[in-house]
């Protein structure tokens, strides 16, 4: 249940076109620093934007004011089987249990955005992300993995070229320091030497990396095995040598 994935979209501008105006540390602090206590440090501010994870005015104003709507997930653990979350109800001093099965079939449309919301917070927390301190120190120190500099570090995204905003999507996409990371097309902007540099990091990397490309001179340095998904729901593994 604490496993980190990321996963880097082909297009850059799905990550960035809506922080174009920020710094790449202003972006990395924004996206990963934490702002409230709702939305702790760790937690990856892309994912609880996600429409299936961000609460609509509406839902927020029936979680906060609702009669007997569900306030807050407080805690979650395994009984009898099956997994129960602790519930913070309006209008009740003390918390609630309530089985998965309770919240999924909840007649408030937004208890499995919260119920989400909660997983991630506490995978956050059992990784240790919560506690990796999103300063700019410790972020230059990590551009510098992905050959950002300083000067790049405090350059406005809209001013950088789409190899260096990849550079910058690569450095976000491993902050939280996955387990297994999924990447689309990742060379798409990269000069020879990004896109070397890049496989030699994944073939040290110590999770998973699940990759899709057309550039086979970056799949023979990253790669161990071929899935073939003809979408019949079956899955082929071919080793990678037996390909070559």
């Amino acid at each position: 249940p604490s496993a980190q994935v990321a996963y880097v979209a082909q297009h850059t501008r799905k990550h960035l076109e809506e922080h174009l105006t920020l710094s790449p540390m202003q972006y990395l602090k924004r996206r990963y620093g934490g702002s409230n206590a709702a939305d702790p440090s760790g937690v990856d501010a892309e994912f609880l934007a996600r429409p299936d994870i961000a609460l609509t005015p509406d839902e927020e104003a029936e979680r906060v004011s609702g009669k007997a709507s569900i306030n807050a997930i407080v805690g979650r653990r395994k009984r009898a089987g099956q997994v129960e979350y602790e519930l913070k109800k309006n209008g009740r001093e003390e918390t609630v249990w309530e089985p998965l099965a309770y919240l999924r079939a909840h007649t408030n449309s937004y208890a499995m955005k919260l119920v989400l919301r909660f997983d991630e917070m506490q995978r956050a927390a059992e990784s240790g992300m919560a506690v990796r301190p999103a300063t700019t120190l410790e972020v230059l120190q990590h551009f510098k993995l992905f050959g950002i500099s300083r000067r790049l570090a405090n350059t406005e995204l809209a001013g950088l070229s789409d190899g260096q905003k990849c550079r910058v999507v690569l450095a976000a996409c491993f902050w939280p320091k996955p387990h297994v990371v999924i990447l689309d097309e990742p060379t798409n902007f990269l000069d020879a030497d990004s896109a070397w540099a890049l496989a030699t990091s994944l073939r040290t990397f110590k999770g998973a990396c699940l990759c899709v490309s057309h550039d086979k001179l970056f799949l023979d340095r990253v790669c161990d095995e071929e899935w073939k998904v003809p979408g019949d729901g079956t899955v082929t593994v071919v080793p990678w040598e037996a390909l070559k």
